[in-house]
C-alpha cells in the first residue's frame, strides 16, 4: 500500500504544485499544470528522472471563445511522450469528455498497455470516496486508488510487478489535477 500526497506552495504568488510518496520520501513529483498552460509536462524524481512531456498544444486561447471551447472540450487529446532518464519508453493519451466507450485513457511502456479507467469520478461532490483503476490490456487490475474527496491523499495498492512505482503515479497526478484540484475545476469564462 502507498499514500501519494499533493502539496499546494504559493511561490511568487503562484501556486506551485509537489506531490510526495510517504513510504518514498525521496520520491517528488512536480508539474506545470495551470488551467491556462498549453503544454503539460509531469516530472517524478526518485533514483531516475522520469517525465511525461506533452506532444500537442491546449490551444488555450480558444477557451475564452464560447461554443469552441465546448467543441475543444470533447475532441481535444492530450497526447505524452514518457521518459526514463533523458530516454523515450512510451506513450500516453487522454481523451477529452467526448470519448466513446472503445477510447480509453492509456499509457504504453515497454510495450505493455496500460489503461486508466474512470470508476467513480466522473462525478465530483464533497463527502464522496472515490475509487478506480489502472488495468492491463487483459482488464487484470494493476493498480487500485481510492481518494477522500476533502483532502488530495491517495491510497494506492500495486498488484503488477511489472509496473514501476513512478509510471503509476503520473496517471494519477494527472486525474488529480485535471478533476480534484482548483486549477482542473477553474472556469475560464
Amino acid at each position: 500500500m502507498y499514500t501519494l500526497v499533493r502539496k499546494e506552495d504559493k511561490i511568487n504568488g503562484k501556486k506551485e504544485y509537489t506531490f510526495h510518496m510517504l513510504e518514498k520520501p525521496s520520491l517528488v513529483g512536480y508539474t506545470n499544470y495551470r488551467y491556462n498552460t498549453e503544454k503539460f509536462e509531469w516530472k517524478i524524481v526518485n533514483n531516475h528522472i522520469w517525465e511525461w512531456r506533452q506532444r500537442n498544444r491546449n490551444y488555450r486561447l480558444i477557451d475564452y471563445i464560447p461554443i469552441v471551447n465546448t467543441i475543444k472540450s470533447f475532441v481535444l487529446k492530450l497526447e505524452y511522450e514518457i521518459y526514463k532518464d533523458g530516454e523515450v519508453i512510451g506513450e500516453a493519451s487522454f481523451y477529452g469528455l467526448g470519448k466513446n466507450k472503445d477510447e480509453r485513457d492509456f499509457f504504453i511502456v515497454n510495450g505493455k498497455k496500460y489503461f486508466c479507467c474512470q470508476g467513480n469520478t466522473n462525478v465530483i461532490r464533497p463527502l464522496k470516496k472515490y475509487e478506480w483503476t489502472i488495468e492491463d490490456e487483459d482488464h487484470n487490475v494493476a493498480v487500485k486508488v481510492n481518494k477522500d474527496a476533502s483532502r488530495p491523499i491517495y491510497r494506492m495498492q500495486k498488484f503488477d510487478s511489472d509496473l514501476d512505482i513512478e509510471l503509476f503515479i503520473f496517471p494519477i497526478m494527472h486525474m488529480d489535477m485535471s478533476a480534484f484540484s482548483v486549477e482542473g475545476q477553474t472556469n475560464t469564462l
